[in-house]
């Protein structure tokens, strides 16, 4: 519990009753267990030059890694969340301003994400070391409708640092596992170049069908997901989610 309680109070700064800066200074309201993003931390290149990432192998967050394994290595998967190079950068600044500096202003889009896959990479390293099975990155770039990014954007900014981290995965043996909400089909074949082992949630309220992602890409990937979390794992009854599951399993 102590374990669990340090790594929840890691980096996080009270800045008002319900609102707080992370260790990316990134501004979050808390709502119940739920944070919701408020605010960036840098609003130029040369904040960011002076911008000190957090260590990605503070001993409060690879202790909660290590405690997990010990506890449930045999009997569960353990996964290592990391994210890659679109959240944190988009986030830092602000969806808008990032996405526009990847038109605008290519070299600071450029750093934000060099910033992001330099932490990232290192933190899949001591996951890995503390014996996680698998990692799992949770950057989204999609939404319900398509593509945050276009599929060029992508490739050009995006997909080289996602395949260095599947990369250091690659090298140590452990899969890397690509979460994305939303309809993220038209950038699902720059992710498998990327190097991507695991495509989860597959989330069925944006269109996504498992059973077509088998037919065409099931023997390159291993698809984890497909039952809704916006209504039958929240709302539905156990045997809701029973034929939900047994639905994708057909």
């Amino acid at each position: 519990e102590d374990t669990y309680h340090s790594w929840c109070r890691l980096g996080k700064t009270w800045i008002g009753q319900d609102t707080y800066q992370d260790e990316w200074g990134r501004q979050f309201r808390l709502r119940g267990r739920a944070s919701w993003y408020m605010k960036g931390s840098v609003t130029s290149s040369e904040e960011l030059d002076s911008f000190e990432p957090p260590d990605p192998y503070a001993s409060e967050r690879i202790n909660g890694v290590r405690l997990a394994v010990k506890e449930f290595q045999g009997r569960l998967a353990v996964f290592g969340g990391i994210q890659d190079a679109f959240e944190i950068p988009s986030q830092m600044v602000g969806t808008v301003t990032f996405l526009s500096s990847l038109h605008r202003n290519p070299s600071f889009a450029a750093k934000l994400i060099r910033l992001s896959v330099n932490y990232n990479a290192e933190l899949a390293k001591s996951m890995i070391d503390a014996g996680v099975d698998a990692i799992v990155s949770g950057d989204d770039y999609a939404y319900k409708h398509g593509p945050i990014i276009s599929p060029q954007c992508f490739r050009q900014f995006i997909l080289p640092g996602l395949r260095r981290i599947t990369e250091v995965c690659a090298k140590r043996h452990v899969p890397f596992i690509k979460h994305c909400d939303g309809y993220c089909v038209p950038l699902l074949g720059l992710m498998i170049e990327a190097g991507i082992d695991g495509l989860h949630a597959i989330e069925p309220a944006a269109g996504m069908n498992i059973g077509q992602l088998k037919r065409e890409y099931g023997n390159r990937l291993c698809l984890l997901g497909n039952v809704d979390c916006s209504h039958t794992l929240c709302e539905g009854s156990p045997k809701d989610v029973a034929e939900e599951v047994r639905a994708c399993i057909r």
